[in-house]
């Protein structure tokens, strides 16, 4: 997951498409990213592998596909594809530690998600809820689904942002340094928006 939203460092450098005063926090500014930008800027990034919150199961888990994001009020939606390899299932039988393999396999689900940023330690909470699971899963699926449903349902999924890069530019003999800190990230219809306040120092510029 960290390397899907490393993507909103970039975003932030390459997608402003709206800038003003943040209501209620006059001295933060807003960046809307809009949802064709980042449903582009993610399908790009594919595959992308997850972290998994249990160690009832093992393997490595990813994101093949994403469908019909749709960003909402505090909310999200979206079609996932995902794919599993080496995958086992851990679970006690009789007091005894089983582990049980899988092998490889292919998943589709509905997903609903809601958001949650801390900003002391810039962490972006991702909190998903599987939901409808596709109809060509098979008897293998349909267990790994149902182990995937309960190891991720309503648990916050964190990830790490980078810290932005500086705007650095030169105004005559003096040169300003534009630090910007993210105070929120919210989901609105139709767009990703970011509250960010910015820290601006001036040094006279190298000759």
């Amino acid at each position: 997951m960290k390397k899907s939203f490393l993507l909103i460092s970039i975003l932030l450098l390459t997608t402003i498409s709206s800038v003003w005063a943040a209501p209620g926090n006059k001295a933060a500014i807003t960046m809307s990213i809009p949802e064709i930008i980042l449903v582009e800027t993610i399908k790009k990034s594919l595959p992308i592998r997850l972290s998994q919150p249990s160690e009832a199961l093992k393997g490595v888990i990813s994101i093949k596909r994403i469908d019909r994001l749709n960003l909402g009020k505090q909310q999200i939606s979206a079609h996932l594809v995902l794919t599993g390899t080496d995958v086992q299932i851990h679970t006690a039988i009789a007091g005894h530690q089983i582990a049980l393999n899988v092998g490889n396999v292919q998943l589709d689900f509905s997903i609903t998600a809601r958001i949650r940023f801390d900003e002391a330690s810039q962490t972006l909470f991702i909190i998903p809820q599987l939901t409808e699971m596709g109809s060509g899963t098979n008897q293998k699926g349909n267990e790994i689904a149902a182990l995937l449903v309960s190891v991720f349902n309503g648990k916050e999924i964190p990830v790490v942002i980078n810290k932005l890069q500086p705007i650095i530019t030169n105004t005559g003999r003096r040169q300003l340094a534009i630090n910007m800190h993210i105070k929120d990230i919210v989901v609105e219809p139709d767009a990703l928006v970011l509250y960010l306040l910015p820290d601006i120092k001036a040094t006279n510029s190298p000759k």
